[in-house]
């Protein structure tokens, strides 16, 4: 097992942005920002940044600078602070178990069936994930 998982994480990473571009893409392209065909880089932003039905979008955006600044900060993460970031990303989008999804991979289940970019970018972004070590669940204490 590896000491370190700056690879990973940064795989991680990528993979979570690739997410947000085929999500951002998605929702973009059934939109009426403006009278033109393809709104400019300024215009989708302002949209990402204000329009209330982009809301969902936030905290993944917020989850990528969290990890890129986690990067930056530590250098190499060990084991302790890559299943961290592993458990923070499940509990966004769910874990792999399909028994147990939740969070913001329910709210995207349409888009993964409508749009393969999407369906696509999940797959990677959860081939990523498994890469990390899994957050060990406190245990209780048995009862006397």
């Amino acid at each position: 097992m590896a000491d370190h998982y700056t690879t990973e994480a940064r795989d991680l990473s990528r993979a979570l942005r690739a997410m947000h571009k085929a999500l951002v893409g998605v929702e973009m392209s059934g939109s009426e920002v403006d009278a033109s065909p393809h709104p400019g880089a300024y215009a989708q932003m302002q949209r990402l940044l204000h329009d209330p039905s982009l809301e969902w979008l936030k905290p993944l955006s917020t989850l990528i600078v969290e990890l890129d600044h986690l990067l930056s900060e530590l250098g190499d993460l060990d084991a302790v602070h890559a299943a961290e970031v592993r458990g923070t990303v499940e509990d966004l989008f769910g874990p792999s178990d399909p028994e147990r999804r939740h969070g913001l991979e329910h709210a995207i289940g349409n888009l993964t069936a409508e749009h393969p970019e999407v369906a696509m970018a999940l797959g990677d972004l959860r081939r990523a994930l498994s890469a990390l070590p899994e957050r060990t669940q406190p245990t209780k204490p048995e009862a006397d």
